[in-house]
């Protein structure tokens, strides 16, 4: 069964294994603009070959824009906030052998890379087989706190995670459930 746990809740965060997603909620002082960009945020490496052996690479955006903002502006209240927490895809989707240990580091990870004044620019390629690393947090958060900055969102209370404890499961069948579900959801944010 999932659980709800905002960032100040983190301390109850049960230590056992289990998976874990990351959410954003929509929140007054974001746009709807702003909210939508930040849950299409796409980076993808891109590489083009010619002949002779001439080469492209580089970095292509998502160039989706959403035609009906407007109209959102039109809904009675804050209607998308609220219901923005529960309809809601995972922006990221990660295992933990302790889930209190890997996620309190994460939110380490995200405050430091959010509030510094030197933003982490070391975001590495971490390999398919790293589970619980400070590697793997600190790329994660390096990430999101990349796009929030990028939309000028400085309020990390508009994460939360989900939860599912998987108590006595091993790494190994951790990893296959956490690629399949990173396979069906593709989050924004999830691993490269």
């Amino acid at each position: 069964m999932s659980e709800k746990f905002n960032l100040f809740e983190f301390d109850n965060l049960p230590h056992v294994a289990g998976i874990y997603t990351w959410h954003i909620r929509h929140t007054p002082n974001i746009s709807n603009e702003s909210f939508y960009k930040l849950l299409r945020y796409k980076k993808l490496d891109a590489e083009v070959k010619g002949v002779f052996n001439e080469r492209y690479d580089g970095v292509i955006r998502l160039a989706d824009k959403y035609n009906n903002i407007t109209s959102l502006n039109n809904l009675k209240g804050n209607m998308i906030c609220d219901l923005s927490e529960s309809i809601t895809s995972p922006i990221y989707i990660g295992i933990s052998e302790d889930l209190n240990v890997r996620l309190n580091n994460h939110k380490a990870q995200i405050t430091k890379a959010l509030f510094s004044k030197h933003p982490p620019n070391d975001l590495i390629q971490i390999k398919a087989s790293s589970l619980d690393t400070d590697t793997e947090s600190k790329y994660m958060a390096g990430r999101i706190c990349s796009a929030l900055r990028e939309l000028e969102v400085e309020d990390i209370n508009i994460l939360f995670v989900r939860i599912n404890s998987l108590p006595g499961v091993g790494s190994k069948d951790l990893k296959v459930v956490e690629r399949y579900f990173n396979e069906c959801y593709m989050p924004v944010f999830g691993r490269k």
